[in-house]
């Protein structure tokens, strides 16, 4: 039936929404854009709870993914009095095409992002990497979580990792609402337990241990990417072994949630290279991305020894083809830029995100919509102090969720 407009002069009765029936209300909330569920939450506290319940949930459809950017700061460089809950978050607005800052209730200048998933953030302290915060920055809801026992091996009074978190693998994978937490240690002297935390029981579990990888460097060092990639329920991370140059042996460590077991792919030989890969979502597929800082990057990664092995750990693997990056690359020489300095790609959905810098500082992030096979640019987002780091990975794509609880 077609809605009419109300006669002229005629006001709707604001008290009409407060007797409609819940089931009514939460069918007529349910046709409303992404968007304006995020607005009316601000309605009432009946309102803010019904758009956010696992019950509105199912029939909300999924909203595109946007991207989240955390600048980064060196260590011991900021101002305490620094307000880092809205100067170290920005977020695109797909609508303006604009990016926007965010503010946390905590101040997370001390913490790193180490894993996403179903529009919840993982953050985990740059000088405690036992403490964790899960947070949904849509809902401004926070959990702290501390793991239960250490991954990291003990250290003489004073001494510290310079990076403990290349050490330790993190990934979360979202599900009705839920999460699971995945942390486990892969040094070389640590424990090499993996604890999962059920948000569904609030509990922590010890599981299958990481599996060892073979050293084949003198004076290696095999050591973690930061990011997980999921798929198909499983958690992939991509690890090298490196001896502080550029050789390097790489590796693929895969976590079966479900199952809880490990599987491992290891190069059966040493690359000389630069160790400079990632692991990317590409079509649905997992994929070694070669990062290369030239005029032909992204280059293939070279053929692995192991193939056999690398697809071993399912069918979702694959290489990486050749015109993956053929479009992007033409359309940056169009532009005058062939040469666009550090690289990195994220899969998320039907997009993947093309992020690279140059000269300039900021950063130049171009759309692939895997759909269409079409390529946009977004809004260069300038990088305009000398305090912030030059991290590699700021850019994180996430979909936005009201309904993934911490």
């Amino acid at each position: 039936m077609e809605a009419r407009a109300p006669a002229d002069g005629a006001n709707l009765d604001s008290k009409l929404w407060e007797t409609l029936p819940t089931e009514l209300l939460e069918r007529v909330l349910s046709k409303l854009p992404f968007p304006s569920l995020v607005k009316f939450r601000a309605v009432s506290k009946k309102w803010n709870a019904m758009i956010i319940s696992p019950n509105l949930a199912p029939r909300t459809p999924e909203p595109k993914s946007v991207l989240l950017h955390l600048r980064d700061y060196y260590e011991g460089n900021f101002s305490g009095t620094l307000d880092c809950g809205t100067s170290c978050l920005s977020i695109l607005n797909s609508r303006t095409n604009r990016w926007e800052d965010r503010a946390l209730p905590w101040s997370w200048c001390s913490y790193r992002l180490v894993a996403s998933d179903g529009g919840l953030f993982c953050f985990s302290g740059n000088e405690n990497s036992e403490d964790f915060v899960v947070c949904n920055v849509l809902t401004k809801q926070q959990k702290f979580l501390s793991l239960p026992a250490p991954l990291l091996p003990p250290l003489p009074q004073g001494a510290s990792f310079s990076r403990p978190h290349e050490y330790m693998l993190t990934g979360m994978v979202v599900n009705s609402g839920h999460y699971k937490l995945v942390v486990a240690g892969m040094h070389v002297a640590g424990s090499r337990t993996t604890l999962l935390y059920d948000s569904a029981t609030c509990t922590w579990k010890a599981s299958a241990p990481v599996p060892r990888l073979r050293s084949q460097i003198e004076g290696g060092d095999w050591v973690g990417d930061e990011r997980s990639v999921v798929c198909n329920g499983k958690l992939y991370w991509y690890v090298a072994e490196v001896n502080g140059g550029y050789t390097i042996v790489k590796a693929v460590l895969q976590f079966d949630l479900q199952n809880e077991t490990w599987s491992k792919a290891q190069e059966s030989r040493e690359a000389y290279c630069m160790w400079h890969f990632q692991i990317a979502l590409y079509k649905h597929n997992v994929m070694l991305v070669h990062l290369n800082h030239d005029d032909d990057w992204p280059l293939q990664c070279e053929e692995w020894p192991g193939k056999a092995e690398l697809l071993g750990l399912g069918p979702e693997m694959r290489s990486m083809p050749p015109e993956m990056f053929r479009a992007i690359k033409e359309k940056q020489k169009a532009n005058g830029r062939a040469y666009c300095g550090e690289y990195y790609g994220i899969g998320h959905g039907d997009f993947f995100y093309h992020v690279m810098r140059g000269v300039r500082p900021g950063l130049r992030i171009a759309v692939e919509d895997l759909r269409t096979n079409t390529y946009s640019l977004l809004p260069f987002w300038e990088d305009g102090s000398s305090s912030l780091s030059r991290s590699e990975r700021e850019i994180w794509a996430f979909s936005p969720s009201l309904h993934a609880f911490v």
